[in-house]
């Protein structure tokens, strides 16, 4: 299994890169698209990081997997918050990663 605290750190600083880049672009200030651009392959990390932990459970069932992904793909941030707050924990008590009393 992929390493399961890669997920975390991808996911809030792609967040936290894609609205200051958002911002710059905005404001018209330089390094805007730079911000914006390293939010998405941090975006990109998480997904891979997401869907590696949700193809690997045996805990959900073929149709959630398939929920997950087209989640990730249409609604990326979305869907990540979803993913973040009720699906990980689910999925990674599966493997006794994360204990959750």
């Amino acid at each position: 299994m992929l390493n399961p605290h890669v997920f975390k750190p991808a996911f809030l600083l792609s967040l936290i890169t894609i609205l200051i880049g958002a911002l710059l672009k905005i404001l018209h200030l330089p390094g805007g698209q730079l911000f914006i651009l390293v939010g998405i392959l941090l975006t990109l990390m998480w997904m891979v990081s997401g869907l590696y932990e949700i193809y690997g459970s045996n805990r959900i069932t073929i149709y959630e997997k398939i929920m997950w992904t087209i989640g990730f793909i249409s609604l990326s941030t979305v869907a990540g918050l979803l993913y973040f707050f009720i699906g990980r924990p689910r999925i990674l008590r599966a493997y006794k990663i994360l204990s959750i009393n």
